[in-house]
């Protein structure tokens, strides 16, 4: 039997010893890094103010460790997750869906490699499948004309969110984004970032954001359907902005013409990535009729 009780100093010990694998989640800060420990999880979460973190014990051997950090707009995220098995780490899942469900959450971000093998475990605790993504390593940088993308303030953010709607299909808007708050609640990290957008006739064809990371800079844009002959423009606007330091740009499979113009800088393709969401009100329905152990801050698992 599994038992998943909240993340505590006494932890750390068996996180050392336990073995377990990297994690296998990738949010918005760990994009191009090398997988995060969880030892690393273990410490960085035995503090309230860093998030909430659990883990999953078999007696006295640790099977697994989660932890989540609150990212706005009652939109949570997975950091870490690392398990010796798809039925721990699908406790765990199901365990903070719970608590953060009783906390107010109304959603739990998770980002995990295509071929992850935590992949079926997160669709055991409720995950849905928002969007696939590709994560291309840019090229060194060279000097070039100034950029046409200007910097975006709070006052732009109603435009980026229609452009958002404009350029992604239907499920993703319902998942990612329904709202301007939740979209923006997606893409909060913990990294410095900027957003910037290219312009024309007062209409703004292309979005982009860039987030300083100590692996080097992070970004993501997104174009309007009829404006993709200018992802080339955006592309070469973002080498320039990362500077020198290595530039991971994350592209949503339905961005073919952002796609399309990085594969021509022959750009190589670093990780497949697949973007999910588990909505947290059923998990709040359901935690009233749990047993008093989970309420607590324990469940029993078979």
């Amino acid at each position: 039997m599994t038992l998943v009780l909240p993340l505590s100093p006494l932890h750390i010990p068996q996180l050392l010893l336990g073995h377990l694998p990297p994690s296998q989640a990738y949010p918005w800060e760990r994009l191009g890094a090398p997988p995060a420990s969880a030892m690393s999880i273990g410490l960085a979460h035995l503090w309230p103010l860093r998030g909430r973190a659990w883990v999953a014990m078999r007696g006295p051997r640790v099977m697994g460790v989660v932890a989540c950090t609150h990212r706005s707009h009652h939109t949570w995220e997975v950091l870490g997750l690392c398990a010796q098995e798809e039925g721990a780490a699908a406790a765990l899942l199901q365990e903070a869906a719970r608590h953060l469900a009783l906390a107010g959450g109304e959603r739990l971000l998770l980002r995990l490699p295509a071929e992850a093998p935590l992949l079926a475990a997160a669709h055991r605790a409720g995950f849905l499948v928002v969007a696939y993504e590709h994560l291309y390593k840019g090229q060194a940088w060279k000097d070039s004309a100034p950029s046409t993308l200007l910097a975006l303030g709070e006052e732009h953010q109603q435009q980026a969110f229609r452009l958002f709607l404009s350029a992604s299909p239907d499920a993703v808007r319902a998942l990612q984004g329904p709202t301007l708050g939740q979209w923006r609640s997606a893409l909060t990290s913990q990294c410095p970032s900027r957003e910037l957008g290219l312009w024309e006739e007062g209409e703004l064809l292309a979005w982009a954001r860039l987030s300083l990371a100590p692996q080097g800079v992070v970004a993501t844009a997104l174009v309007h359907p009829r404006a993709g002959a200018r992802a080339p423009e955006v592309v070469a606007a973002l080498t320039v902005f990362a500077g020198p330091r290595p530039l991971y740009m994350l592209v949503p499979s339905h961005q073919q013409s952002i796609i399309a113009a990085l594969e021509s800088l022959q750009w190589p393709l670093v990780g497949r990535f697949i973007s999910l969401v588990r909505p947290l009100a059923q998990a709040a329905v359901a935690a009233p009729a749990a047993s008093l152990e989970t309420i607590r801050g324990r469940v029993a698992v078979n």
